[in-house]
């Protein structure tokens, strides 16, 4: 059986790499970008991550998938930190948008689309701790980032995969 595999693709150096390391490795990979806001939110905003990703993909033969996510992100991720901040609080505005659209609908979408594996260039690792997974931190501790993810839930855990979180920065 093929292992198809959709990685989030922003069109930068790390995702780049993971989508890289997984077709070295085998897998049928996919690239798939969510747009999170535009001029709708941002005057005068030109996100190129979707076309920069797109590119990238194109450039490697590998099939591109965009998702508009720009009102969940309104709604759930600037919601969130509009609502925290207003309470005196310092949201993490990553730590809602990894749990609910990156490893939520965008995760959805992929799995939706064919998908057996999602991955991300995420710098972080998982290990077996019993009979689940948990994420624990990268090899590299410089580009960490497992206090970002730390509210993905055990189901999506299962099904995904952190290829750089092995890799250390050499100067």
């Amino acid at each position: 059986m093929e292992k198809k595999c959709f990685v989030a693709v922003s069109g930068g150096v790390d995702s780049a790499t993971a989508l890289l390391l997984l077709r070295e490795k085998g897998f049928d990979v996919e690239g798939i970008t969510m747009i999170n806001f535009g001029k709708e939110l941002v005057p005068n905003a030109e996100p190129t991550e979707a076309n920069d990703a797109k590119k990238l993909c194109d450039s490697l033969s590998i099939p591109h998938h965009t998702v508009d996510l720009r009102e969940e992100f309104k709604n759930t991720v600037v919601g969130d930190f509009v609502s925290a901040y207003a309470n005196g609080e310092t949201p993490n505005p990553c730590v809602v948008c990894n749990r609910f659209l990156k490893f939520g609908a965008l995760y959805d979408y992929a799995r939706a689309h064919g998908a057996n594996e999602y991955a991300t260039g995420h710098y972080v690792r998982v290990k077996q701790c019993g009979d689940r997974r948990v994420i624990t931190r990268a090899a590299d501790e410089e580009k960490d980032q497992s206090y970002v993810l730390y509210r993905i839930s055990k189901e999506k855990l299962e099904k995904t995969i952190f290829p750089l979180g092995d890799y250390e920065a050499k100067d």
